[in-house]
């Protein structure tokens, strides 16, 4: 799978696509210190460039400082611009 930022309903949000076709939204922001997040296509997480903070595709934290996971999002399919898909 992959994951790009994308805009769902005004809000930037990470997408990312796994090989069984499950989609996952995440909440780009890191929840430390507010940095916007950046996809690492090689290790498949969402990591902070401010401070390192590292997250899976689901959002869940793989390292600190940040102790907190990030917010997802359970848009249907449908809701998502289809472009991405």
């Amino acid at each position: 799978g992959t994951g790009v930022i994308v805009n769902v309903g005004g809000k930037r949000c990470g997408f990312y696509r796994d090989e069984e076709d499950n989609i996952y939204l995440v909440d780009t922001t890191c929840p430390h210190m507010s940095c916007e997040l950046k996809w690492n296509s090689q290790e498949k997480s969402w990591d902070c460039p401010c401070h390192g903070s590292r997250f899976d595709y689901k959002g869940n934290v793989l390292e600190g400082p940040s102790e907190y996971s990030l917010n997802s999002y359970n848009e249907p399919k449908n809701k998502i611009n289809p472009q991405i898909m």
